[in-house]
């Protein structure tokens, strides 16, 4: 007879191990989505649309709460962590820095 405890250790495994590989790959589609966008901001800011751009970094800063909300829910964590929360306007914040 299979021993049981084993069994749903393997399962358990496995199910962390598949959470973790998703939530890396909407990481890693997000990041380039994020990254063209703030290199969108540059080229708005380029010909001289600052609102624009403003709206444009008011996205990708949105985008990042939504995106690190549902990584931490695939991963069963807290979701509304607030350092994890900060740390996803970072890259919004130092553009908004950096181009305004």
């Amino acid at each position: 007879m299979p021993d049981l405890t084993s069994a749903y250790a393997a399962q358990t495994s496995i199910d962390r191990v598949r959470r973790r590989v998703g939530a890396l790959g909407l990481f890693a589609i997000t990041l380039f989505a994020s990254i063209g966008l703030l290199g969108g901001v540059h080229v708005v800011l380029a010909e001289g649309r600052r609102g624009d751009a403003i709206w444009l970094l008011v996205v990708a800063g949105t985008i990042s709460l939504v995106v690190t909300v549902l990584i931490r829910t695939i991963i069963q964590r807290n979701a509304l962590s607030p350092l994890w929360l900060a740390a996803s306007l970072c890259p919004a914040m130092v553009a908004a820095i950096w181009m305004l």
